[in-house]
């Protein structure tokens, strides 16, 4: 039949365009495809990725609701929906979408990443952790179950835990700042304040204008009683920012050592 046949064609014009990143006119002809009468999960499934993309929440969730309904067999389909459940604020139905995505496909670690954050953001501590760690031992070079493992055990004040994770992180993604960021905050937590110096030194030297890097610097510094090295760190940040916000309280310190 034309239609079947019109279907195919539209469907296939909706790829070619998510493909390359055209999702406004991806999202079209996905449409039209289902106008036309088609009733394929993969279409629904297909189109809610592209509405997530475009920040379309709320079309998202009816397609990838719709999706589910079809065929709840397919683990990307339960993913997608339970994404589309949690930038509608559905939380705890995002988690309940998560784990049946994940029943269906034990090897899939991005889900259990998404229950642990989502427990995590809301202080969940042991929900979160059981959840990550499922992530981690399946991934163990999954940056967002390191990094996310990383901030759990700086709630917990585990610091060693922390600084390990966040070293994995930042193997993995050499060039991530906050990971970085975040290993400098944890060596300094953990009082291993050569470290965390290394550390914005570091950080300093992939991104010149870190201007707090050269603060914390200054601060480790004092602490340690290097007040020499303290003093050329913040003067060298005042001379490169001269209205860096605690400017005052900084030159008021350093006229006293």
């Amino acid at each position: 039949s034309s239609d079947a046949s019109n279907i195919v064609a539209l469907k296939e014009m909706a790829q070619v365009y998510a493909d390359a990143g055209k999702n406004k006119s991806a999202e079209q002809y996905f449409l039209q495809a289902i106008s036309k009468g088609d009733t394929d999960a993969l279409t629904f499934y297909n189109l809610a990725t592209v509405q997530l993309d475009l920040k379309n929440n709320e079309q998202a969730l009816q397609n990838a609701k719709h999706a589910v309904e079809i065929s709840n067999d397919d683990y990307r389909f339960l993913y997608t929906y339970a994404l589309a459940l949690e930038n509608n604020g559905k939380k705890l139905e995002a988690i309940q979408a998560y784990s049946s995505s994940f029943a269906k496909n034990n090897k899939f670690a991005k889900a259990c990443i998404n229950i642990g954050r989502i427990y995590l953001e809301d202080g969940e501590l042991e929900k979160a952790e059981e959840n990550l760690l499922v992530a981690y031992s399946l991934e163990p070079r999954n940056f967002e179950a390191n990094i996310n493992l990383g901030k759990l055990y700086g709630i917990k004040e585990d610091y060693n835990k922390s600084i390990f994770h966040y070293s994995e992180s930042v193997k993995i993604q050499p060039k991530n700042l906050t990971a970085y960021n975040n290993l400098a905050l944890s060596y300094t937590s953990a009082n291993e304040k050569l470290k965390a110096i290394d550390t914005y030194k570091k950080i300093i030297s992939m991104d010149g204008s870190s201007w707090n890097s050269y603060y914390e610097m200054g601060r480790l510094y004092l602490s340690l009683k290097e007040n020499d090295n303290a003093k050329a760190i913040w003067m060298e940040l005042l001379q490169k920012k001269p209205n860096y916000p605690k400017k005052d309280e900084m030159l008021k310190i350093i006229s006293s050592i």
